[in-house]
């Protein structure tokens, strides 16, 4: 191969390069965007069963705007940690919680939960 044929490699190879790193910075700087919110309980479990009447609800949301609990609003801080207390009638209890991108797309969680007075 000449001096010609070399440089040439090199210049295509440096910009094959060049335009991997670019999309792949693409990519990972949009995924956030792609993903939509995202809910994680920390606790409680969903489907146990309690025997006190009140009950700590606690996760993390990522990726929102707006978050609720049985369509109320819910105080997040900045890492997105969020805590609530909640009453609960003997039986069978179901909690919705919504989350809300700035794109208004919606994610949902449902937490089921059985009181039982012992």
């Amino acid at each position: 191969m000449n001096r010609q044929g070399i440089k040439r490699t090199i210049k295509i190879t440096t910009l094959a390069i060049i335009i991997i790193i670019v999309l792949g910075y693409g990519i990972f700087a949009t995924h956030d965007f792609v993903s939509g919110p995202e809910i994680i309980i920390l606790k409680p479990e969903n489907g146990i069963t309690v025997n006190i009447p009140e009950i700590e609800i606690s996760g993390i949301a990522k990726r929102i705007k707006e978050i609720t609990l049985n369509d109320r609003p819910i105080t997040i801080d900045e890492e997105g940690n969020w805590n609530e207390t909640s009453l609960l009638a003997i039986g069978y209890n179901v909690f919705s919680i919504k989350a809300y991108d700035r794109f208004n797309r919606k994610k949902e969680y449902r937490l089921e939960l059985i009181y039982k007075v012992d």
